[in-house]
């Protein structure tokens, strides 16, 4: 159920994410000369980002999962 709740969770904060990002990014590969370029640095810019999110909440949900466990 902690698991389940988590996936939602994250599709959830993607989806925000890039939902209102998107006019911004559309805007800026058409403002740029090379588009592929634009797409990727904005796409790979927040990989990190969200890396560290995903161990987090990986983390937490051991975390959790262990302490119910017990």
């Amino acid at each position: 159920m902690l698991l389940k709740s988590v996936i939602v969770l994250l599709i959830y904060y993607f989806w925000l994410h890039f939902h209102a990002g998107k006019c911004q990014l559309m805007q800026s590969i058409f403002q740029k000369e090379n588009a592929d370029k634009a797409l990727k640095y904005r796409l790979y810019r927040h990989l990190p980002a969200y890396e560290k999110i995903i161990r987090n909440l990986v983390s937490f949900y051991n975390k959790v999962h262990v302490l119910l466990l017990y």
